[in-house]
């Protein structure tokens, strides 16, 4: 498990009790039982500033905690998002261009 916070102790803390800890509505890691406010992170935007600094095996990491949260909770799952025949047909376009490319060495 990774944990996203810059205390040390917390960070031990986080990763020994797990389930002792929340993300609050209002976007604050929180112990459960009362336990009060992480220093560090405490915003969605702090949040999103922290993930978007972090290298792509744990930005993919963290998404899929999220969505194992979101899951656990119940959230309902957005949309299915519907594409034309035509976007799909350019996205496989570049992608066959991308790999002759790539294949090429370029």
């Amino acid at each position: 498990m990774t944990v996203f916070h810059d205390d040390p102790l917390v960070r031990s803390r986080i990763i020994e009790h797990p389930d002792d800890w929340r993300l609050t509505s209002e976007h604050r890691v929180t112990k459960t039982g009362g336990g009060g406010q992480l220093p560090g992170m405490s915003t969605l935007a702090e949040i999103e500033s922290a993930a978007a600094a972090l290298p792509a095996r744990e930005k993919a990491e963290l998404l899929l905690f999220v969505a194992g949260q979101l899951r656990a909770e119940g959230a309902p799952l957005p949309e299915p998002r519907l594409f034309t025949p035509e976007q799909l047909q350019a996205w496989m376009d570049e992608d066959e261009a991308d790999m002759r490319k790539f294949r090429a060495g370029e």
